[in-house]
């Protein structure tokens, strides 16, 4: 399954990480979408400041994310055992 273009990558990208059927894949899709809402929040909202302490762990996260994807093994990424085969 191909991926649309710019516009909704992200949703489609986290989705699919999220409902993968692989745990720390899936939690990987979800921490994803959650550094999209905080990133969200901390360019738009400025009623709310988003201070240092709390970007630096989301940068942290933002690592882990990318390292978990690099690891997905292509060969097992269209296994069967994946609720979602186009993983």
């Amino acid at each position: 399954m191909p991926f649309p273009g710019t516009k909704g990558a992200h949703t489609h990208l986290y989705w699919r990480l999220a409902n993968c059927g692989e745990t720390r894949v899936e939690q990987a899709g979800k921490d994803l979408h959650d550094l999209r809402k905080n990133r969200t929040r901390a360019d738009y909202d400025f009623q709310r400041p988003f201070p240092q302490r709390l970007a630096v762990p989301q940068a942290t996260l933002a690592v882990q994310i990318i390292q978990t994807v690099d690891a997905i093994d292509p060969r097992q990424a269209h296994g069967h055992h994946h609720r979602d085969a186009g993983l």
